[in-house]
């Protein structure tokens, strides 16, 4: 997954997992024209495999961003930890895990309206691959969560989300399990 800091011209964020070790690891770029003009030194955020890597900047608050994963060595945990840039540099606070149980497909924006918040969308595995949603607080370089939502009761497949800034509410789309597949649309 890849973002621009909306705080820092030109810059962007890349999580990914490399191939050959399979840690969640972050990269800053610095876009020049129609292409890269410079990488960062890659950082990894997850000491253990980590997939459905996904990660929001808050436009309200400089140099912060959120970055949510599936934690494969802590049982596929949802985990977060927040980022902080300085220039090409990334570094990380603590694993706070969001959900103990094991998880799939997540995705997440950030409060466009509210500095510190996030919204967490994601495949509850241990519970019939409910969708759920969390929301995050961040706080210097710590994140907590509140409590989770189930936003459907069936299996939530290829989630979607975005943030709407006018009705200050967030969008969730998936395909339905319990329905056919069919797209479906909640607001939160």
């Amino acid at each position: 997954r890849v973002q621009f800091d909306p705080n820092n011209a030109n810059k962007c964020v890349i999580v990914y997992r490399p191939a050959l070790c399979g840690k969640g690891t972050a990269i800053v770029g610095t876009v020049s024209g129609t292409g890269f003009a410079a990488f960062g030194t890659p950082v990894d955020f997850c000491d253990d495999s980590s997939s459905d890597n996904d990660l929001a900047f808050d436009p309200n608050t400089a140099n912060k961003f959120l970055v949510s994963y599936r934690d494969s060595g802590n049982h596929n945990m949802g985990t977060g930890k927040v980022g902080t840039l300085s220039g090409t540099s990334i570094s990380f606070g603590t694993d706070v895990v969001f959900h103990s149980e094991s998880i799939n497909k997540i995705v997440m924006v950030s409060d466009l309206n509210n500095a510190n918040k996030y919204v967490i969308a994601y495949q509850d595995n241990a519970d019939s691959d409910k969708g759920n949603a969390i929301v995050g607080t961040v706080s210097g370089t710590s994140v907590s969560y509140g409590t989770k939502v189930i936003f459907d009761a069936a299996a939530a497949n290829s989630i979607g989300m975005s943030w709407d800034e006018n009705l200050e509410k967030c969008i969730i789309t998936f395909s339905d399990g319990g329905n056919g597949e069919y797209g479906t649309v909640v607001v939160g």
